[in-house]
């Protein structure tokens, strides 16, 4: 299935009673390699799972990561602090981490992936063979951020896509709302796009969780009448490329 936050719908999957439903957790990629010290083993990634054996969790709804930024093994989206490991972050440049706790997360992430082992497909694996079902969290829309957090695509691209650059805004428009992208924009849809289906066609997971209130503006108040179509329009294509995918 298809869920929106909270897995409060399920999109072309009939209602089941509520007893029958399975009891989902939320599990975050980012909590998980802030955990540990680097480097990060299998083992102790794949204990997120491990410890919800003999709970009523059947269920994993996994974050992927920031926005764009993920902490797994991506090809379309961006490694998760790269941008300020390798000092080419448009916005900190050699200033380097803000924090530790923030570069113990790359250095897990990234270990595993040099050791061979994607950390989305350790979690997904590992849920598997415990009996649980895992179903990947993105968060769709991300607010204006130039921290250590924050992908080389959304700062290159903010002058052109974020939604204080689409026209004035009124006074009272939302301060964290303003430098999210706007979603009648094709370029905004298609990068969020493309994360979606390297995930669902990539990983042998069981659904996918669009997490729409994380930062819950998509428009320029003047663009919102046609935005609503291209959004529900852009929702209707996950769940095609997931039924596709999975049946």
């Amino acid at each position: 299935p298809l869920t929106t936050p909270g897995g409060c719908q399920s999109l072309g999957t009939p209602p089941r009673p509520r007893s029958a439903r399975p009891v989902p957790t939320p599990l975050s990629n980012t909590l998980l390699c802030f955990r540990y010290e680097p480097p990060i083993t299998q083992e102790q990634y794949e204990h997120a799972v491990d410890e919800l054996l003999g709970t009523p969790v059947q269920v994993l709804n996994f974050c992927l990561g920031d926005g764009r930024t993920m902490l797994h093994d991506t090809q379309v989206g961006e490694l998760w602090g790269a941008n300020v490991e390798d000092g080419s972050h448009p916005a900190i440049g050699d200033d380097g981490w803000s924090h530790a706790i923030f570069r113990r997360a790359h250095q897990n992430a990234k270990a595993l992936i040099d050791d061979g082992l994607d950390p989305l497909s350790v979690v997904v694996e590992r849920a598997h063979a415990r009996g649980m079902k895992l179903y990947p969290v993105l968060l769709v829309q991300q607010g204006s951020d130039d921290g250590v957090r924050c992908s080389t695509f959304h700062l290159e691209h903010a002058a052109e896509y974020a939604i204080e650059h689409q026209g004035p805004l009124p006074d009272d428009f939302p301060e964290n709302g303003r430098g999210c992208f706007d979603w009648t924009l094709p370029g905004v849809r298609e990068e969020r796009l493309a994360i979606v289906r390297e995930t669902i066609e990539g990983y042998p997971i069981d659904g996918f969780e669009l997490q729409m209130n994380y930062v819950p503006f998509y428009f320029h108040p003047d663009n919102v009448d046609a935005g609503r179509g291209m959004l529900t329009e852009w929702i209707a294509e996950v769940k095609s490329i997931l039924t596709a995918a999975r049946g």
